[in-house]
């Protein structure tokens, strides 16, 4: 199957993000060789990192001035070029591939303030992509990559999930509506994961508010 119209779109604005960012980079670059050179020809010290002068500097306001209007013109276009990616992104359908490529990893040591259960929130947190690929039609699949455990006996997992689809899909991918806040909060108590581990800033009473238990079933009122 083809791309359509709205995939061709999202692959346009693709390029442009990466124009404007090449073009925000190059502008960079050459206004701080611009400064170097205009602080050597005054007789100022310069240095890249603290920029520091001695004697009187009349040069670095008017380059912080120049860099100010340089940083709103980027943050104007990226802002607008990330509102049409988002916007098109829902439009867009599957792009099926037979083959997988790699859309999240989730190590257990990024959980190792869980001790002997940080294999466990590294797979439910992997299962959380691996849900939100399935819910927007995605073919995708959970592979897992064991290592030997540590001193502590702890065991060490890397947990990968692969999505059959192209470079493009997995940008449409991560840009796609999920499953419901209140969805989620289910999904993971049912499996045994707080979702407070994976998202600290939860505010407490949520679960109360959903009419849910802290075990992923519904509260009857």
């Amino acid at each position: 199957m083809g791309k359509m119209i709205p995939e061709l779109v999202f692959e346009q604005l693709l390029s442009q993000k990466d124009k404007i960012q090449a073009t925000f980079d190059e502008k960079c670059a050459a206004l701080e060789a611009e400064y170097q050179t205009a602080m050597e020809d005054a007789g100022l010290n310069w240095h890249r990192y603290s920029c520091e002068s001695k004697g009187e500097d009349n040069v670095t306001p008017q380059f912080i001035e120049r860099a100010k209007n340089l940083r709103a013109w980027f943050d104007l276009h990226a802002t607008a070029i990330e509102k049409a990616l988002d916007h098109m992104a829902i439009k867009c359908g599957v792009i099926p591939s037979e083959t997988a490529l790699l859309f999240r990893r989730v190590s257990s040591a990024d959980y190792n303030s869980q001790g002997f259960g940080a294999s466990g929130y590294a797979k439910g947190d992997a299962q959380n992509s691996l849900d939100h690929a399935t819910f927007n039609n995605y073919k995708a699949e959970m592979r897992v990559n064991r290592h030997e455990s540590d001193r502590w006996g702890v065991n060490h997992a890397d947990f990968e999930v692969w999505v059959f689809t192209t470079e493009i899909g997995l940008e449409i991918l991560r840009r796609k509506p999920t499953i419901s806040l209140r969805d989620w909060l289910k999904t993971c108590w049912k499996r045994g994961v707080n979702p407070r581990v994976i998202n600290p800033f939860l505010p407490s009473g949520l679960e109360e508010k959903l009419g849910i238990d802290f075990f992923g079933n519904d509260v009857k009122t």
